[in-house]
């Protein structure tokens, strides 16, 4: 029976590591199209059936690329806007998740189910007088019009508010007596003890206003403030006097995925277990 059991885990286990394996291979499969594609010719891109590899390294796609279009100059806004949205958000979310955890205040409880419902109202819905705003404060074209509109997250805050609730209480209040300052506890106790949970938000926040579009899409006029998604979307047929260069597309795209890269692997360890440790909660 011991055996049975045994041999029914193996293969159980080997399933699992089939489907995990195959459902990794999908996942990377894009990636590693695109990076190769990035070093073939058009017609090497073009050809069926397909060339896994490249024949030889092609390297005038991104030369093309660079010489076309100033990439480093997107790459330059969208680290000065990805960067600047993700340190506002852990500031905001962190201390707007400590006040909703830890202080008790009248309508609280309201305020936080206000934040939830805030997570399902469609952006769409709200472009309009948003941007009637930034018109009128002249931040068009503007690092601060693309960055203040976005500075709060809502599922940061809510990711804040569910790990500080199990930092215990009596540290804060330890704190109080030692005579420590809200701030001084909020700095010292409670950023160190969420860690995992700042690394997670930060990750998020990182990724998605790197690959943010259609807000600065519309409040960027000039191609000395596009963002690498707005200057990856100018590589269409005609702009610039160029036809649509498929090879020069995604050599850009490699070329604007690396970023995101290392910012994973970088703090991937606190990632991984600020998810873990939110979904046991």
């Amino acid at each position: 029976m011991g055996k049975v059991l045994v041999r029914r885990t193996q293969i159980l286990r080997m399933f699992l590591y089939v489907v995990l394996s195959s459902g990794a291979v999908v996942m990377v499969f894009p990636f590693f199209w695109m990076i190769t594609s990035s070093f073939k010719t058009l017609t090497e891109i073009v050809r069926i059936p397909p060339t896994w590899f490249p024949s030889q390294l092609y390297l005038d796609n991104y030369v093309f690329a660079f010489t076309t279009h100033p990439l480093f100059r997107y790459l330059l806004n969208s680290i000065v806007v990805s960067t600047s949205i993700t340190i506002v958000h852990l500031f905001t979310s962190s201390a707007v998740g400590y006040i909703l955890a830890k202080y008790k205040f009248k309508g609280k409880e309201l305020l936080f189910y206000a934040i939830l419902a805030k997570m399902m109202i469609p952006i769409h819905v709200i472009i309009i007088p948003v941007f009637s705003m930034i018109v009128g404060l002249r931040w068009i074209n503007t690092y601060q019009g693309i960055v203040v509109p976005l500075m709060i997250s809502s599922f940061s805050i809510f990711l804040m508010r569910q790990f500080i609730e199990d930092i215990p209480s009596s540290y804060i209040d330890s704190a109080r007596l030692d005579g420590c300052s809200e701030f001084g506890i909020y700095w010292w106790i409670i950023l160190p003890s969420i860690k995992p949970a700042l690394a997670t938000v930060g990750i998020f926040a990182f990724c998605w206003s790197w690959d943010l579009l259609l807000w600065p899409l519309i409040v960027v006029q000039t191609n000395e403030m596009k963002t690498l998604p707005l200057g990856l979307a100018s590589f269409v047929a005609g702009e610039g006097g160029y036809a649509m260069n498929y090879g020069a597309h995604v050599a850009a795209s490699t070329f604007a995925l690396l970023p995101i890269i290392v910012a994973f692997l970088f703090a991937q360890k606190y990632f991984i277990r600020g998810i873990t440790l939110t979904g046991i909660k």
